[in-house]
């Protein structure tokens, strides 16, 4: 696609680049986080549903980023947890089902982040894992089968964690 800045400057100071399903994010060294691609649900969090060509600023002291089906998570550098975008199983964990289109603070001291394609993962500083979002296939890990919007801790002690379609792991230290 044309872009209205030169690419160089568009990909210069990139480090982390994240693809979600039908967008794409980029984090540059200064934080700053861009994105584009489908925005139907406001998983860009750009305060519409107008889908992007061009590569959007969407916000600032980001150091990670990830999505899921049509929403999306993005870790700060203070350590807060920002959600937007789809919603209809509580995977942003705003305490309901209700969509977002721009980004919502929903958890803090928090040191990584993982989505599936319906739900959401948090680590926290303590090690503790918490867990939103669709569990049909039990892939929260809490005990059931029920799908949560309240963000619910599911274990102590982990260092790592990462999220599939419909599943969940967890390393503890």
């Amino acid at each position: 696609p044309k872009h209205s800045k030169k690419w160089e400057d568009i990909y210069k100071g990139v480090e982390v680049v994240s693809a979600g399903f039908n967008t794409t994010f980029l984090i540059k060294d200064d934080g700053t986080l861009i994105g584009r691609g489908v925005n139907i649900d406001g998983q860009l969090g750009t305060r519409d549903s107008v889908s992007r060509q061009d590569w959007v600023k969407v916000m600032s002291n980001v150091i990670a980023v990830d999505s899921g089906l049509s929403f999306t998570l993005a870790l700060k550098k203070d350590g807060s947890l920002w959600a937007t975008g789809w919603n209809a199983f509580g995977q942003l964990g705003v305490s309901n089902r209700k969509s977002l289109n721009k980004w919502r603070k929903v958890l803090t001291n928090v040191t990584a982040i993982a989505c599936g394609r319906s739900h959401s993962l948090a680590l926290k500083k303590d090690g503790s894992l918490w867990v939103v979002g669709k569990n049909t296939d039990g892939q929260l890990g809490v005990g059931d089968y029920i799908s949560k919007s309240k963000w619910q801790k599911a274990l102590t002690h982990v260092k790592a964690i990462a999220a599939g379609n419909d599943h969940s792991l967890a390393l503890k230290k």
